[in-house]
């Protein structure tokens, strides 16, 4: 198995060995600091068997040159969420079929989101040295160390995903991992912003209803900034001031400048739009009001045991509680209680056919916790 930068004149190769492939190994490597969008640097491809390619990013020709085949050959990703949302971009189209080792793990063991370092010896006996990981991918031309380490992402990448892939099938869950893998696929071609990172701060809990309106409306303007100006949105506004807008409220600019912790560069170039946004957010009707579990309520207590439920469930079944059962989609279980198990398999969506019964169970107060020392186990009253 050898590694090769490929030039220009190595196109003609390339581009044979992948359509010939029945799969290849896709990684990248990029930059993501101070941008909306991370700068793509390097594609890398491994043939099963044969070569591993590395295709500079910033030398279009080669981009364009191997679009077509990459996008006609089914891929094996890890963790490829962003990779793939880059490589939609720069290839015009991803190809129908994408598998990533991630998420196939995700749907065999507790330990999700798990790095490739730590599934190659859990998976294949094999360990390896990331010692690169932040490494100047801008910078021409790329070292030896570089270049061995991009290559050694992909190697077995292949071979780990058919262990994955064997262990699917053994366990009957090979068809959950392929709606898996197509929702992956879906997402980074809509390219969706994260406008719902907000919910998972902690002090969300003690806003009013107008309050988590507000802060729901910021969240999506700083997104839709952020995409404009080609910035990460938390350079547009952070958590913290997001928080202390929504929870007070200001309605002027001069409230804005009255803060003497609010950036004044922030208040120039926003100021007028954000004060609209909190006007807009704090004027939306009390049924369009987001909701959210609160603290120390009676919402926050069964979400609480909920969690731990689903945390014992996924030690026990063998699979990511957060790929299985997100953070998102429980606090929406608890806060607004499904009617029936039928109501739960919507929600859950693909994910209905392994979890759903024992969700709806746990909510239902059908499955309970004990605490023996320090092992926890599940007592099921289910008739």
């Amino acid at each position: 198995m050898t590694h090769k930068l490929a030039t220009i004149a190595d196109l003609p190769q390339a581009i044979d060995e992948i359509r010939k492939a029945k799969r290849v190994a896709v990684d990248t490597e990029f930059h993501a600091e101070r941008r909306y969008l991370p700068l793509l640097y390097l594609v890398q491809v491994q043939i099963p068997g044969g070569n591993t390619w590395l295709f500079d990013a910033l030398e279009p020709d080669l981009i364009r040159g191997i679009a077509e085949a990459l996008r006609e050959t089914p891929w094996v990703v890890h963790a490829g969420s962003q990779d793939l949302v880059l490589l939609n971009l720069a290839l015009g189209a991803l190809p129908d079929v994408i598998y990533d080792t991630q998420l196939a793990a995700g749907l065999l063991d507790s330990d999700y989101p798990a790095a490739f370092v730590r599934l190659m010896p859990r998976w294949l006996g094999v360990s390896i040295c990331k010692d690169a990981t932040l490494s100047d991918w801008s910078r021409r031309p790329l070292t030896d160390k570089q270049i061995r380490y991009a290559a050694e992402d992909v190697e077995q990448l292949v071979e780990l995903w058919d262990v994955l892939d064997e262990k699917l099938r053994e366990t009957g869950r090979r068809e959950l991992a392929q709606l898996a893998f197509e929702e992956a696929r879906s997402k980074a071609i809509a390219q969706e912003g994260d406008t719902s990172s907000w919910r998972r701060m902690g002090a969300v809990g003690v806003l009013d209803g107008p309050g988590l309106s507000t802060m729901q409306a910021l969240a999506e303007w700083r997104e839709d900034v952020g995409r404009t100006l080609d910035q990460p949105p938390r350079m547009v506004l952070s958590d913290g001031l997001m928080f202390g807008l929504a929870r007070n409220r200001p309605r002027t600019i001069q409230s804005l400048y009255n803060n003497r912790r609010f950036p004044r560069s922030l208040i120039k170039k926003h100021g007028q739009a954000i004060v609209d946004t909190i006007q807009r957010g704090a004027e939306r009707p009390e049924w369009a009001w987001p909701k959210v579990a609160g603290r120390r309520t009676p919402n926050s207590r069964v979400l609480a045991v909920a969690v731990a439920a689903c945390d014992w469930l996924a030690e026990d079944l063998g699979f990511g509680r957060q790929l299985l059962v997100p953070d998102e989609t429980l606090s929406d279980l608890v806060i607004q209680r499904p009617s029936s198990l039928a109501d739960v398999e919507e929600r859950l969506g693909w994910r209905a056919p392994l979890v759903a019964l024992s969700v709806w169970n746990i909510l239902g107060g059908r499955i309970q916790l004990k605490v023996d020392g320090c092992d926890i186990s599940a007592v099921s009253d289910t008739p």
